[in-house]
């Protein structure tokens, strides 16, 4: 989700163009949620994530809680977007 997040971010040192945008809504904080919180939303899904939420796994400066967070970041943009 954070992958796609950063992603949607516009880059001023770009031209123009459409936005990535990520499907559907927001979690219903107000019910429970069973596995990841943003399953419903994430490109990269798997059942693993609709069942048992990941724990925050450490990761340089900062933490993740995503069972494929190691992927992610090896596709992030650089410098810190």
């Amino acid at each position: 989700y954070t992958f796609s997040l950063l992603n949607s971010a516009p880059d001023p040192d770009q031209p123009v163009h459409r936005l990535f945008s990520i499907p559907g809504e927001p979690p219903d904080l107000t019910k429970p949620v069973t596995g990841c919180p943003f399953a419903a939303r994430c490109f990269a899904v798997h059942e693993n994530c609709k069942s048992q939420e990941p724990a925050p796994i450490a990761a340089d400066s900062v933490s993740a809680a995503c069972y494929y967070s190691d992927t992610f970041r090896s596709l992030a943009p650089q410098g810190g977007k």
